[in-house]
């Protein structure tokens, strides 16, 4: 009687992983770079909320994507180039998004876009002359 013990590879051992495998191994190997991948998303959008967008869409694509990652490869230079990706990819959607002229912008959106801006109060140079004597204007 030969007793054959069946050695699978690391592809194979993927094949037959759970979901729920699946997620703790990304769990514990891919969201230790959150950090990392933060700055370096920061440093492409240069705006805090658009750089935890760009992570979450990078996890995000990187976890749909994560059963053909080869084990033993780079994983964080894997998630980098998810997030450069995403970011190029996005960054080129905004410029081929049309711009709307001047003439097609109706009177009633210039007085809602006044309404709404973020300096609601007076400049400095108005406030100053505001509080000046009346012999020194």
């Amino acid at each position: 009687m030969t007793s054959e013990i069946e050695i699978k590879t690391p592809t194979q051992l993927l094949a037959t992983e759970t979901f729920v495998e699946r997620t703790a191994r990304f769990e514990r190997d891919a969201m230790q770079y959150t950090n990392q991948l933060y700055a370096a998303a920061l440093r492409y959008t240069k705006n805090p909320h658009d750089a935890q967008d760009l992570v979450q869409d990078t996890y995000a694509k990187a976890f749909t994507s994560f059963h053909q990652f080869e084990p033993g490869t780079n994983l964080k230079a894997w998630l980098y180039r998810i997030l450069t990706t995403t970011f190029i990819n996005t960054y080129r959607k905004v410029q081929r998004r049309p711009l709307i002229s001047d003439g097609e912008v109706e009177d009633w959106q210039l007085a809602a876009s006044a309404s709404h801006t973020s300096d609601q109060g007076k400049s400095a140079e108005d406030e100053v002359l505001e509080n000046l004597p009346d012999g020194d204007v």
